[in-house]
């Protein structure tokens, strides 16, 4: 007979339960009865488990079966539910739900929970509030997606996700999590069927790939994991590859969605060096790039990844070499692509790729800040468009990485080129350039994506100015860009120890703002 659980309402586990069968769904031994006060997120689903079909005994079974042992364990690990607050009669709670959402949200009262959290999701969507942003070929996907799809079941999970971080309902966290745990199974069966199927429809592969970022956007978002890689990178590279091998170039539906994840691949590459993930072939690069910035991007991040994959492989051989043995040659194909890439900026006019502006950064002094005021900068980087500070982004993270791996080789002295003044300027090292250029280089790239990360995170205005809500909205676009760098700068060897300490503390702030699941 398997161990019993602990009841959280009697805290014991040694003897049967003497209290009633409780409500709220928190005991998960024989309690029949539960202590604790109940949430606003409670009497919210208890208003509508009628409308939406659940019964009491249908609850019961619910968290009674195989499936839901592990829902009740993750739940466990949800953020904090409010605490030391008055309990609002149904009534009361329910007016306050709807003043706090979307006015689409306070919907008839014969309106599912699910109709009214879909509802206010969707408009928060297409005003590009969400973290899927305002692309109109997935909402294309998802209106033409089957009720019971995976597309369907995605968006239900993330609406719920994000209902419970905006509005902190903790307790609608299990909802958002057990309907992630279904659109995982309904996709990997499809996946399994594209192993085998000769041929599918664009549309299909296109359902699914959708399914699968939306999923991997939530995942970023409101999963607790210890690095930001994922478990759908391998899935969106097989089904990308599949959009761009040919099937799918009449359909610019298909090819946005390519474009889409690959920018995502992307910088994972760089977090995670191997292979060039999407290829750097000439007709990759521009089936996957819309215009000639792109394309530099793309075969710059490809490239420098290839030659740091080798000399990770050959390091420890590297390390081990006699005094008079040369560099290994992929040393010098990495100055080169950085060469290279500092001279393109230089000749790169504003109007290809506009350079972010610096402005003062002001912190009013009964604001709370989530950073050390000492550790901040005075200024920050301010974008007009998010593919602005995607580009910089990816650029300077590939600065960052070429720079960690020439400082493990530790190259002999030799000569440094300056390059003109920007922002996304500092040092062009030569072949064979000190340890200490290139900890210059390390230094100018850390500090200005730590500069841009303020802003992607909607902490403060375009002016510099520091957001005076109490709780600041985080905007999901940004975050999807800044965690990468940020786990980057953690998790390198030679970054100053302030510029590690400011990324911790800036991913620690993400953590606690918007993870809603534990791993």
């Amino acid at each position: 007979m398997p161990p019993r659980q602990r009841c959280e309402a009697c805290h014991t586990s040694q003897k049967a339960c003497d209290k009633k069968r409780p409500k709220c769904g928190r005991c998960t031994a024989r309690a029949t009865e539960c202590e604790y006060q109940p949430t606003l997120g409670h009497l919210f689903v208890d208003q509508n488990a009628f409308s939406a079909g659940l019964s009491h005994r249908a609850s019961r079974r619910t968290r009674n079966s195989p499936a839901s042992a592990v829902l009740l364990d993750v739940s466990q690990l949800l953020l904090t539910e409010m605490q030391g607050r008055a309990v609002d009669s149904p009534e009361a709670a329910l007016i306050r739900l709807h003043s706090l959402g979307h006015s689409r949200i306070a919907a008839p009262p014969a309106d599912t929970l699910h109709d009214r959290v879909l509802g206010r999701f969707l408009s928060r969507w297409t005003a590009g509030s969400t973290c899927l942003g305002c692309q109109d070929f997935v909402v294309e996907i998802y209106e033409a997606s089957a009720p019971d799809g995976a597309m369907r079941s995605a968006i239900e999970a993330t609406a719920y996700a994000d209902l419970v971080v905006a509005d902190r309902h903790g307790d609608l966290a299990s909802k958002s999590f057990r309907a992630y745990l279904t659109t995982l199974g309904r996709i990997q069966r499809q996946l399994r069927y594209f192993e085998t199927a000769s041929d599918l429809g664009a549309g299909v592969r296109q359902a699914v790939l959708a399914a699968i970022l939306v999923l991997d956007s939530y995942e970023l978002l409101y999963i607790r994991r210890p690095t930001p890689l994922g478990i759908h990178t391998r899935a969106i590279i097989r089904l990308v590859e599949l959009e761009s091998q040919g099937h799918a170039l009449g359909e610019p539906r298909g090819i946005a969605l390519a474009r889409f994840a690959a920018r995502r691949v992307q910088a994972r590459q760089l977090l995670y060096v191997r292979e060039s993930l999407l290829g750097a072939s000439h007709r990759t690069a521009t089936h996957l790039a819309e215009n000639p910035l792109d394309i530099r991007i793309l075969r710059f991040v490809a490239d420098a990844c290839d030659a740091m994959r080798v000399l990770e492989v050959e390091q420890t051989k590297w390390m081990r070499r006699d005094a008079g043995t040369s560099d290994p040659p992929e040393a010098g194909v990495l100055l080169t692509l950085l060469r290279g890439m500092e001279d393109w900026l230089e000749k790169c006019n504003t109007t290809t790729l506009p350079r972010p502006t610096r402005v003062p950064l002001h912190i009013p002094s009964a604001l709370k800040w989530p950073l050390p005021r000492t550790a901040m900068a005075t200024t920050i980087l301010i974008y007009s468009q998010d593919w602005m500070a995607r580009a910089w982004t990816l650029i300077h993270m590939c600065y960052v990485r070429i720079s960690e791996t020439l400082l493990g080789l530790q190259p002999p002295d030799e000569a440094v080129h300056r390059n003109d003044e920007h922002d996304g300027g500092g040092m062009v090292v030569g072949p064979g350039a000190t340890k200490l250029r290139l900890r210059a280089r390390l230094d100018t790239s850390s500090r200005l994506l730590l500069d841009l990360t303020p802003f992607l995170m909607g902490l403060t205005d375009e002016n510099g100015s520091a957001s005076m809500t109490p709780t600041p909205v985080l905007q999901d676009s940004g975050l999807l860009i800044v965690q990468y760098p940020l786990w980057m700068l953690l998790q390198a060897r030679f970054v100053a120890p302030a510029a590690k300490t400011e990324a911790a503390v800036l991913l620690s702030f993400i953590d606690e703002q918007r993870r809603v699941v534990g791993r």
